[in-house]
């Protein structure tokens, strides 16, 4: 589910290349604070 999510999230972004949302997202997912708080919403 925590994956799905990031997706639905990067497909909102549309100015951005493909290697810069998934930077991104893998900068994301790093944190375990928003990891957490992704496992309480979902």
């Amino acid at each position: 589910m925590f994956a799905s999510s990031l997706e639905k999230e990067s497909g909102k972004i549309k100015s951005f290349d493909d290697s810069d949302i998934e930077g991104k997202i893998s900068k994301l997912v790093e944190l375990h604070d928003i990891q957490n708080t992704f496992s309480l919403l979902f």
